[in-house]
């Protein structure tokens, strides 16, 4: 029976990466989440009820205190909506470990569970190069070639994180015999390393060479050195066949594609994105610091981080129009969301987890370990630039790798009856939970798109309908109750506006978006107080933001303090781009102040930007009768009564 849910194992695992909703807002992340999330579950129930296998395993302990840890954090976290499904994907990432390691036991289901998910990168990175090549355009793309990841960068993750698993085909490594399924391996890694390299992607070439190093070091490490040479060698012409491949590839594409699409990404955005990331890492430590013990709990730190975006280090690309989604470093983002805590009982894991290996070196085919041991460096170096771990699928591939070490190596003494029954029950009720709690967001999802559309076309009662909808299915969706609330604002329904941005900063307090708009819905209900201080709060989090600025301005100059106005209004116009507006209500405070020159100025600049424009030409000529321009001065105050029509 083991033999038979492995191989059901094996089938999923393959088919996780091709789990795709082309219509859904998240077309790739969600559904696979929920895939391996619920499959996860049902094997970790059916494993548990027909063979419980608890406490031998080095694993077990640290890893169900760390996942227990990150769940009770969802108590802590600020956001709700964003913790919960973090702490659904560490439980079924755990629930990968418990079926794997309670139901292989035999080497070879070990290597064909890691030859499925091989397989399925070696798929990833045929359609990504069918994509880069061809123009194959069937599933959507946001940054191509993207495989079904939607982003490059994440499709690469997944295929550096799967591309040492192809050792396992070495069944009788190290003698190197050639085989057929051996030969079919080496094809699909040098597919899956031309594929990585035309994606660009820095951080998956480091965790490749990252990859390459551990194989290299392990073998020799065990005196082998003619293996070691040998595999030198092969790295050698492997390295110079990729090379050649991949100009081909640009080459071939050159023909088959004459006039790509820019990837978007030039010499000086290399530059500003190191620079980003190393914002982030110092404003990070600084969260840490604040929070040390508990953190801020799962998947908040992008809740936490606008405060902390000029904390230790000016963050560029932070603003109302960019905010942070991940840290692009898992270490550090487990340290900000779980606290000390959690970084310990990580520690603890992670030193299990090489003890494990350790013990199974020995005693297992030194392929299975050679190959799990490269895959698990991979994707720990990729963390630490990037965010695998915050992503579906490689969470999944190291749980695979573990539990498949974990359970050819130890004995598995089972609990009692009462106790087997009990844990199978426990995860039936979490497989029927999470499949449920799964569904409706997928079916909310998939309404995000006719709510945006609607959104860009105006029509702001069908927006209204379609956001309470997602809102039915998933009552704490960021974007539904952003996209209510600017439907109400458009309606002038500002106490309905306010209550729905009222509730995303209930989960989101430094959202600068819902502040600005929430300013925007206080000051047109009257309550110009209220949206000084919401004007405030975005200027307190990013003060480039021009609008905040220009929002401040407005109301400071309608109560009557001429001075603050004009001071606000100098800084929007200076932080802005060009804009005739702006540039109308400088000149305006600034001829109120009796400052005629400046005013002058910026009604000319306002003429330039939009010539014609009666107001502007009306205050240029009155700027230029008090500065003494008398015939100047009529003859703009001439044009404006012409393009007024009197």
């Amino acid at each position: 029976m083991g033999g038979t849910s492995v191989g059901a194992m094996a089938v999923v695992l393959a088919i996780a990466p091709f789990v795709f909703l082309n219509a859904n807002f998240d077309p790739a992340n969600l559904p696979q989440s929920a895939w391996v999330q619920v499959w996860g579950l049902a094997f970790a129930a059916w494993a548990l009820a027909r063979s419980p296998r608890l406490g031998a395993s080095l694993v077990d302990l640290p890893l169900a205190l760390l996942v227990a840890w990150g769940v009770l954090s969802v108590a802590w976290a600020t956001s709700r909506g964003e913790a919960i499904p973090v702490a659904v994907h560490w439980v079924g990432c755990a629930a990968w470990f418990v079926a794997v390691s309670r139901t292989v036991a035999r080497p070879e289901e070990a290597r064909l569970l890691a030859l499925a998910l091989f397989a399925s990168g070696a798929a990833v990175a045929a359609l990504g190069l069918a994509q880069y090549l061809f123009g194959v355009a069937a599933i959507y793309q946001a940054i191509p070639p993207a495989a079904t990841f939607v982003n490059k960068n994440i499709a690469a993750q997944y295929v550096v994180a799967t591309l040492p698993l192809g050792l396992a085909a070495l069944v009788e490594w190290p003698r190197l015999r050639v085989t057929a399924r051996g030969v079919v391996c080496a094809l699909a890694a040098v597919a899956m390393a031309v594929f990585l390299v035309v994606t660009v992607t820095r951080s998956a070439w480091l965790a490749a060479w990252a990859e390459i190093l551990a194989v290299v070091t392990i073998t020799a490490g065990a005196r082998r050195l003619r293996l070691s040479r040998s595999m030198a060698a092969a790295v050698v012409i492997v390295i110079g066949l990729v090379t050649v491949l991949s100009g081909m590839a640009g080459r071939l594409r050159a023909v088959l594609l004459p006039a790509p699409a820019a990837h978007g990404e030039t010499a000086p955005m290399y530059y500003t994105s190191i620079q980003h990331r190393q914002a982030i890492w110092l404003n990070t430590g600084a969260m840490i610091a604040d929070a040390p013990v508990l953190g801020v709990g799962l998947g908040n730190h992008k809740v936490h981080y606008p405060p902390y975006a000029r904390r230790i280090a000016f963050d560029e690309r932070m603003s109302a129009r960019t905010q942070l989604d991940h840290v692009h470093n898992d270490p550090l983002q487990l340290a900000a969301e779980t606290g000390l805590v959690g970084a310990a009982l990580c520690t603890w894991l992670l030193w299990t987890s090489v003890a494990t290996w350790r013990r199974a070196a020995p005693a297992l085919p030194r392929s299975l370990t050679v190959a799990w041991a490269a895959a698990a460096i991979g994707i720990a170096t990729d963390a630490l630039f990037s965010f695998p771990m915050q992503r579906a699928l490689p969470p999944v591939v190291l749980a695979v790798g573990l539990g498949s070490l974990a359970g050819l190596l130890v004995p598995r003494p089972g609990p009692g009856r009462i106790a087997a029954r009990a844990l199978a029950a426990a995860g039936a009720a979490a497989l029927i939970g999470v499949a449920s709690y799964q569904a409706r967001a997928i079916r909310a999802d998939g309404r995000l798109p006719r709510m945006l559309a609607a959104e860009a076309r105006g029509s702001w009662n069908e927006v209204r309908d379609v956001a309470s909808t997602v809102l039915a299915d998933r009552p704490d969706d960021r974007r539904a109750l952003f996209s209510l609330a600017t439907a109400e604002l458009a309606r002038r329904r500002f106490p309905e506006a306010q209550a729905a941005l009222g509730r995303v900063l209930e989960e989101y307090p430094h959202d600068l978006p819902a502040l600005g708009n929430l300013a925007l819905a206080t000051a047109a209900g009257g309550d110009d107080v209220a949206a000084l201080r919401s004007w405030d709060r975005v200027l307190a989090l990013d003060p480039r933001d021009h609008r905040a600025h220009f929002g401040k301005a407005e109301i400071l100059d309608r109560m009557g303090a001429t001075g603050a106005a004009l001071r606000s209004f100098r800084l929007a116009t200076e932080l802005a781009e060009p804009d005739a507006r702006y540039q109308l209500r400088l000149g305006s405070a600034a001829a109120r102040a009796g400052f005629h020159e400046e005013a002058a100025a910026a009604f000319g600049v306002a003429l330039k930007l939009a010539p014609g424009n009666a107001a502007a030409h009306e205050g240029l000529g009155n700027a230029l009768i008090a500065l003494g321009w008398t015939d100047e001065g009529h003859e703009h105050l001439a044009r404006a009564r012409v393009r007024r029509g009197g």
